[in-house]
């Protein structure tokens, strides 16, 4: 008897996941769409008169890194040093 309430409570749950899953609109996020990009007919040029510019990068270790590198060494500073008080105290973690 047992078995069977378990076999009924086991095809509603399956039944329930599949309308769920159905019903989703997160789902259905990826399904077909009529605004979907068409493809270009035209022939791509392979002679441009523009080589496309490289994006530019920064270097690492600028200023605004720098003072985010050193806020957080302050603040795993301040974290490490008020744990060890802590459990020198007989604190817990």
């Amino acid at each position: 008897m047992n078995s069977h309430r378990f076999g009924k409570a086991f095809a509603f749950g399956v039944v329930l996941c599949i309308l769920l899953g159905i019903l989703c609109p997160t789902g259905l996020a990826q399904g077909l769409t009529l605004e979907a990009p068409q493809p270009s007919l035209e022939a791509p040029s392979l002679l441009s008169a523009t080589a496309p510019e490289a994006p530019r990068q920064h270097k690492f270790l600028d200023r605004k890194n720098q003072a985010l590198l050193a806020a957080t060494m302050a603040l795993n500073l301040a974290d490490f040093s008020v744990t060890r008080a802590n459990l020198q105290s007989g604190g817990r973690d």
